[in-house]
């Protein structure tokens, strides 16, 4: 979608943006996070209110419509789903087209999907070949990619630009083994694409350690969600645990909305 298109619906979200000071919901880091009031609140809570009709669209604005019963997982101390997920990495994939005048890193979203179809018998490159066929993966500066764990989310990143694999896990875990699927996974989609042979296995492997720690056993997909945020962004990492449940309002938010309100 273009800015123009977003800019249309801005009164309608801004209308929600302008209580009383004393009215928002802050969180902790203020000046870099969007707050949302009390009306925003309300919304929220009705879009996240299980006694409501769980058949009911309340995610219409994107390519797949979500109803209230998958975004039952944004209330507090629940595991993300697939599809929210995926429908976040949509929202990210729609303000990176909207907001050239940002300068964002070009990127690009796969979905959950992605990592274990690549995966499956091990690794299985033919499974995901035609994944790319409409884009070129090699005119990106990342590839985003949302990794699920058996039961844990993680985000790893083919950095292009800055010539690196990167793993980001926020209960400060580590796996080589994923980021060598990435480099072999690079070096067949160079090969079946653009016809070169290339050898990525020497590339860095960034997994850092200082970055915002999981505290609990229910609150990885967020964490997963933020990484991507602000590595499309290019920002360091400034949010904490405790700001999680804020986090999942937000989220919901957005994608009720259809638009990221962090740019």
């Amino acid at each position: 979608r273009r800015s123009s298109d977003l800019e249309e619906e801005e009164e309608e979200i801004d209308e929600g943006l302008e209580d009383n000071e004393e009215d928002r919901i802050l969180p902790r880091n203020s000046e870099n996070f969007p707050p949302l009031t009390r009306r925003n609140k309300t919304e929220i809570d009705s879009v996240l209110n299980q006694d409501e009709d769980r058949e009911e669209i309340v995610c219409a604005k994107l390519s797949t419509p979500l109803p209230r019963d998958r975004l039952l997982c944004m209330k507090d101390y629940v595991w993300l789903n697939d599809e929210v997920i995926n429908a976040y990495m949509e929202l990210m994939h729609i303000r990176q087209e909207a907001f050239p005048d940002k300068h964002y890193p070009r990127c690009y979203f796969f979905n959950t999907f992605f990592y274990s179809k690549l995966t499956s018998d091990g690794y299985n490159y033919n499974a995901v070949r035609r994944w790319t066929r409409k884009v070129d993966l090699f005119s990106m500066d990342k590839i985003i990619i949302p990794v699920h764990l058996e039961i844990h989310w993680v985000l790893a990143v083919v950095n292009l630009r800055d010539q690196r694999f990167e793993y980001y896990d926020s209960l400060l875990g580590e796996n080589h083994e994923c980021l060598d699927v990435l480099a072999q996974y690079l070096a067949d989609e160079l090969k079946d694409k653009k016809q070169q042979v290339r050898d990525f296995t020497s590339w860095p492997k960034y997994q850092p350690q200082d970055i915002p720690q999981q505290m609990n056993g229910c609150d990885c997909g967020v964490f997963m969600c933020r990484f991507a945020d602000y590595v499309s962004r290019d920002r360091p990492f400034d949010f904490i645990q405790s700001e999680m449940n804020y986090f999942r309002r937000l989220m919901t938010f957005e994608l009720v909305k259809g638009r990221c309100l962090t740019l």
